[in-house]
């Protein structure tokens, strides 16, 4: 089964972000260790340590993290397919999502700075060459800095996009619940096979929401409309009709984004 979010394109735009970035780093670090003649001392090490808090946070700048977290949650409501304004509960999460994921991104960077300083004052104690210095921060750029940050990238646009669809079931009302799907295949979690296909209420759904590399979707499901008599089918009509025009232009710019291959 395809991913049921239809958030590869975001996730694979995010990670080749990350990527890229780390690639970078990787070779700022074997310039440093192959230009520098300084003696390997602790001087040496505070030396490296402030150059490689100000090339992280050069390279790791700007808001591109929050722009994925933002295009992942305007994903999820037009994928909900209830038309909905975009209401003081979305923007707030949104808030809430962008926050979480510049803060796991940060802590992850700043465990790799931690544990580099600490692989190079270890390599100095232990007379290692310059290349054995660059190998272990290379080493642990790749197993922390890397790692972490992209467990960041392939969890957080799932969970973005469904927060998007649990907030647009809040916004509607009435009966609506959430839907549970699966990836349907071997690496789903058992406790998430056991749940899958099954109905929740939004609060519910939220709480089940966010686990790492999380592949799982909850979808609206409504009422029939057909069932619907009085105000209640004149309600659904007018909140279709309404968001439609409040938010198009916006959902248009990030359908069309996806369209193109998302190259960014």
């Amino acid at each position: 089964m395809k991913d049921p979010t239809q958030t590869a394109a975001i996730r694979k735009a995010w990670e080749s972000q990350i990527n890229r970035r780390f690639r970078r780093l990787r070779k700022e670090v074997d310039t440093f260790f192959a230009g520098s003649n300084l003696p390997l001392d602790a001087d040496y090490v505070k030396f490296f340590d402030t150059w490689f808090e100000k090339t992280i946070a050069l390279l790791f700048a700007g808001d591109w993290v929050t722009k994925y977290v933002e295009q992942s949650y305007l994903h999820g409501m037009l994928q909900s397919r209830i038309a909905t304004m975009i209401t003081a509960l979305d923007r707030d999460t949104m808030a809430l999502l962008k926050s979480r994921s510049v803060t796991e991104t940060t802590a992850a960077l700043d465990a790799m700075k931690a544990q580099t300083s600490e692989r190079i004052s270890k390599a100095i104690i232990a007379s290692e060459s310059k290349n054995k210095l660059s190998a272990e921060v290379n080493d642990r750029i790749n197993k922390i800095g890397k790692t972490r940050t992209l467990l960041v990238s392939s969890t957080m646009p799932g969970y973005s996009s469904n927060a998007a669809e649990v907030n647009a079931a809040i916004t509607l009302g009435g009966d609506t619940k959430l839907l549970w799907i699966t990836r349907q295949d071997e690496r789903v979690r058992t406790t998430h096979a056991l749940i899958n296909q099954k109905l929740f209420s939004a609060k519910v759904a939220m709480n089940l929401l966010g686990d790492p590399n999380c592949r799982c979707r909850v979808k609206p499901v409504m009422a029939d409309a057909s069932k619907l008599k009085g105000y209640a089918q004149i309600r659904r009509s007018g909140i279709n009709i309404s968001a439609e025009a409040q938010i198009e232009q916006r959902l248009f710019e990030v359908s069309k984004t996806q369209a193109l291959g998302y190259f960014d």
